[in-house]
Formats: C-alpha cells, sequence, structure tokens
C-alpha cells in the first residue's frame, strides 16, 4: 500500500477485486458502504473497504455458501471416518470436540466418542468392543456360553466372579476379562479338554510324522510309545516317539545332521556329481565349521543352487519336503552309500542324475518356497 494516511482508490479498488466484486461508484473511505458487484454471483452488495481489506468476505451471499460448503465437506468427511472405524453416526456432526451419538457396527451399542479422541489419542471408537464398558447382560450371556452360570452380579471385568461350572458342577471364580480373551474358567475341566487335545487319530499323527519325513509302518497307539516308521531321507527303519517328533526332536540317528542348529541362519544347497552320476540336497549353518558346501567341493562336487534362510528350521522343513517328494512320490532311493562318501557323508540326500535333473529339484525348492512365503 502508499505510504501515507490516505487511502490510493487504485490501491482500493485492487483490494476489492481480488476480494472478488466490482465497485460501482469511486472510492470514498474505508469506513463506510461501498457499492459493488459480485463477479461470482452478480449480487449487488455495500462491503467496507477496511473489513474487506482486514480478511472479511465482501459477499455475504457467497460467503455464505462457502461456509456451507465447507461445513458440508467436514461433515462427509467426519461420517466417512466414523464408518471406517466401524461407527454409524445417528445424528448430524457437530465438531471433532463434541460427544458424537453412533451405532457400533461391530457389536451394535450405542456410544458416543469424539472424532479427537479418535483420531489424535488413539483411543477406541467403541468402548464395548475395547472393553472399557461393559453390558452386564451380554458379560453373562458369555459366561453361560462358556459353560458358566453366574451366582453373583457382575461388577468389573477385572474382579473374580463367583459362578457355577455347568459342566462339572464346581464352584469357580473366574474373571470376565480372562473368558472374554478365550481362556478358560474351570481348571477341572480344562485339563480334561487339554488332555484330549493331545490325542490325535492315526491319520493326524501320520500327516505330522510324513511332515517330518517319517513313513508310519503301523498304526500310531500314543504320543510316547515307540512308533515303527520309515525314514524318508535314507530308507532306514526307525522307531521314534510322536512326542519328539511333533516337538521338532530327529527322528533318525542314521541321518541326523550332526551340529546342524534349527534357530540359527541357515542355508539349503543343490550339487552333483558328474563322476558319480549324483545330485544332492542338504542344509548347513553359515557359521559351522567345516562349511558343509566348502567339504563337498573339496571332494569333486560342484554347486548349482543354494538359498539362504534367516531360522533353520525353515531351511530343515525345505529339505525333508524335497525329500519326501524324491523318496515317497518318486519312490527313488539314495543313490549313494556311506562308503562312497567317506569324508563328506549326506548319502541319504542323494539321488541318481539319470532319475531327476537339477534343474527339477530347482523348480521342486522354489515350488516350496512360495507355498511357504504365502503360507508362514
Amino acid at each position: 500500500m502508499p505510504s501515507g494516511k490516505r487511502t490510493n482508490p487504485e490501491y482500493a479498488t485492487k483490494i476489492m477485486l481480488n476480494a472478488g466484486v466490482q465497485p460501482l461508484e469511486p472510492f470514498v473511505k474505508g469506513n463506510q458502504p461501498w457499492k459493488c458487484k459480485c463477479i461470482n454471483c452478480g449480487n449487488i452488495v455495500h462491503p467496507w473497504y477496511d473489513s474487506v481489506k482486514a480478511g472479511q468476505g465482501a459477499c455475504n451471499k457467497c460467503a455464505y455458501i462457502e461456509r456451507a460448503n465447507k461445513n458440508r465437506n467436514d461433515s462427509e468427511k467426519a461420517i466417512n471416518f466414523m464408518l471406517s472405524k466401524g461407527l454409524q453416526p445417528l445424528v448430524p456432526y457437530k465438531s471433532v470436540n463434541s460427544a458424537w451419538l453412533c451405532k457400533c457396527l461391530i457389536c451394535g451399542h450405542e456410544v458416543s466418542p469424539r472424532i479427537k479422541s479418535i483420531d489424535i489419542n488413539g483411543q477406541g471408537a467403541c468402548e464395548y468392543c475395547s472393553g472399557t464398558k461393559i453390558d452386564p447382560l451380554e458379560a453373562i450371556n458369555l459366561m453361560i456360553s462358556k459353560n458358566l452360570k453366574p451366582l453373583e452380579p457382575f461388577k468389573k471385568s477385572r474382579s473374580k466372579w463367583k459362578c457355577e461350572c455347568l459342566k462339572c458342577g464346581d464352584i469357580v471364580y473366574p474373571l470376565y476379562n480372562t473368558i472374554h480373551q478365550g481362556q478358560g474358567g474351570c481348571e477341572k475341566c480344562g485339563q480334561v479338554t487339554r488332555a484330549e487335545k493331545l490325542r490325535y487319530t492315526h491319520d493326524e499323527a501320520s500327516e505330522i510324522m510324513l511332515e517330518a519325513g517319517y513313513e508310519p509302518l503301523e498304526t500310531y497307539v500314543g504320543n510316547d510309545e515307540k512308533w515303527k516308521c520309515k525314514c524318508l531321507k535314507c530308507g532306514n527303519t526307525i522307531y521314534p516317539t510322536f512326542h519328539n517328533i511333533k516337538g521338532g526332536a530327529g527322528g533318525c540317528v542314521f541321518c541326523a545332521e550332526i551340529g546342524f542348529n534349527h534357530n540359527k541362519p541357515a542355508y539349503l544347497y543343490i550339487i552333483f556329481n558328474d563322476e558319480l552320476n549324483a545330485v544332492k540336497v542338504g542344509i548347513g549353518n553359515p557359521d559351522s565349521r567345516p562349511d558343509r558346501i566348502k567339504s563337498f567341493l573339496k571332494a569333486g562336487w560342484k554347486l548349482f543352487k543354494k538359498y539362504d534362510f534367516s531360522l533353520g528350521n525353515n531351511a530343515w522343513k525345505i529339505e525333508v519336503a524335497v525329500l519326501r517328494w524324491l523318496r515317497k512320490e518318486l519312490k527313488y532311493p539314495p543313490h549313494l552309500t556311506i562308503e562312497q562318501m567317506p569324508k563328506t557323508g549326506g548319502h541319504s540326500e542323494t539321488v541318481s542324475a539319470d532319475s531327476v535333473t537339477v534343474l527339477e529339484i530347482q523348480k521342486k525348492v522354489e515350488e516350496l518356497l512360495k507355498g511357504y512365503r504365502n503360507n508362514p
């Protein structure tokens, strides 16, 4: 603005035009109505120059429409936000600080959260779903659904609640909070349930054994009983217990990976030996000494492919699956004997190169890896 106390009429006109109105008469002074035409809506308006210069609107009609549009946009954004949190608003939106009556689309309760509390403070949208507020009737229904009959009114989620177990009749004192989280309320019945879960059918147990690389040769009789099986790595008959195999322990003394650590980084390798006409898969830990791959290279083998794993147990699972495919599905026995691999060992993971190629084994490994990544 030009210096001095008197306002330059040209400068004043420019300010009005920037505010969206066209002056229709000469500028006189800033604190009196100035006849103008709104460029946007065409209305004749009489704003004060001083007010427009201070940032106020020049056309009341357009200002009203702008505020209405802003409020409508704010309301739409707020409604969409609440819907994204699983809440259906039941009354018009006011502000982020106002309690807003909504219906929870998950549990059906009516709640009144504030957008600010949800958005900024991170509080749960529904106090019932988050567990900060509990419907006593729903609490009773939950207990009954878990075979627990309340014998006194509901107090708090973390208070002992006297109940009768509808299975065994015992009087128990579970916490609502633990029942809501999926835990049992009767210790005696829980022991019975846990014992039942430990029992497997023959088919279920056999599937677990096959996944570990052992083919059952007789009917499953129990967790801790010796179970006659065939090792799919080396073909030997062994007698592991289901309990040990399910717990991750090895089952075959003939081809156990001595020194292999299931909890450390590891690799799976595919190697071949033209002189022996053999292909082999195996696993090892990078920090093991001597290194498995280097030992084989010194013995005349060649490395075809190597896969790194952050956890040894995952490499072991892929190796077992490949050997199960070779031995169980394709019916290929170990190609070499222990006498042919005196320095390195590992004859139980070999197969004839005439039966299967390294490319076919690579394809199988990567197929298994893809399935493992999709179903960790």
